[in-house]
C-alpha cells in the first residue's frame, strides 16, 4: 500500500482519530480510470468534518486531495484501491488528508454465502458519516467464516435485515430493487453506492428476516467491490448470477459501466 499525506507529518502521528476515536475516512475502487461518484465521498468527509469540527477550514485540503486522486487516475492503466483518511490535529487547528492506494482488481460479482446474525450494537453516528472503527463486525464475521459462510447481515431487534459487515444489502423482485431502509431501530450507514441508484429504481422499506425468501435476487453494495452476488441467507436460497450475464446486472443496479 502506497502513501499520499497532503499537510503536516505531525498530524499523521498526533491526530485526534488516533486518540479519540473520531476516525473518519472513506474508500472505493477505481474503474477504467474514474471514480463512481466521487463528489458523493468528498461530500461524505466534508459532512463528518463540519459535524465534528464546525471551525475547521476544509477547502485547501480538500481541493488538494481531489487533485491527487486525479493524478492518481492518470498515472496508469491498472484500477486502484484508494482510502482517503482526514487527520486532525489534537487542537482541532489543523487537517490534513492520508492518501493511501493500491492496484486492485474488481471480482464483480463474486458469490456469497450469508449467515444472520442478532445482538448488534448500531452507532447512531452511523447515520452521519463513516467511522473507521469496524472492530465488531470484522470479529463477529470471523466466527461466521468459521462456520462456512462468507459474511453476516445483521438483524435488529425487531428481526429487521439491515446490513453486511461492510455493505449494504438490496434484493430484487421483478423488476425493482429493494433495500432496507434507516431509521432510529436500525441507524446504520447508507453507503455511497447504494444512495447513488437511482429513486425510481429502488424501493427503501423495513425488510423482516422472515420475509427474504420472496425476492429472487440478493446483493451486497459497496464502493469496493460494488456488486457481490448473495446465493443463501442462512437456509434460503436465491438465484445466482450467471457470468455472461455480469454486465447486464451492474448495468441494472449501478448504471457504472
Amino acid at each position: 500500500m502506497k502513501e499520499i499525506l497532503i499537510g503536516r507529518r505531525e498530524d499523521q502521528m498526533l491526530n485526534r482519530g488516533l486518540f479519540y476515536g473520531e476516525n473518519l475516512f472513506t474508500s472505493f475502487a477505481t474503474i477504467k480510470n474514474k471514480v463512481p461518484f466521487l463528489s458523493s465521498h468528498i461530500k461524505r468527509l466534508e459532512k463528518g468534518l463540519n459535524y465534528f469540527y464546525p471551525d475547521l477550514d476544509l477547502e485547501e485540503v480538500i481541493a488538494d486531495t481531489i487533485k491527487s486522486v486525479q493524478t492518481l487516475l492518470e498515472s496508469g492503466p491498472d484500477d486502484q484501491y484508494i482510502r482517503l483518511t482526514p487527520l486532525v490535529s489534537l487542537d482541532r487547528q489543523s487537517l490534513s488528508m492520508q492518501i493511501n492506494y493500491k492496484k486492485y482488481f474488481i471480482n464483480y460479482l463474486s458469490k456469497k454465502k450469508l449467515l444472520s446474525t442478532s445482538k448488534h450494537d448500531f452507532c447512531r453516528l452511523s447515520k452521519i458519516t463513516k467511522i473507521g472503527n469496524y472492530a465488531e463486525s470484522f470479529l463477529a464475521k470471523d466466527k461466521v467464516i468459521k462456520k462456512g459462510f462468507d459474511d453476516f447481515v445483521k438483524i435488529g431487534n425487531l428481526g429487521q435485515v439491515t446490513e453486511a459487515s461492510t455493505s449494504n444489502i438490496i434484493f430484487v423482485l421483478g423488476d425493482k430493487l429493494y433495500s432496507p431502509k434507516v431509521d432510529e431501530e436500525s441507524p446504520f450507514l447508507e453507503g455511497v453506492t447504494l444512495s447513488n441508484i437511482c429513486d425510481s429504481k429502488l424501493v427503501r422499506e423495513t425488510i423482516y428476516l422472515d420475509q427474504i425468501e420472496k425476492f429472487e435476487y440478493c446483493f451486497l453494495i459497496n464502493s469496493v467491490d460494488y456488486l457481490v452476488n448473495v446465493e443463501k441467507i442462512d437456509d434460503i436460497e436465491f438465484k445466482k448470477v450467471e457470468p455472461d450475464s455480469k454486465n447486464f446486472w451492474i448495468g441494472k443496479v449501478l448504471d457504472i459501466l
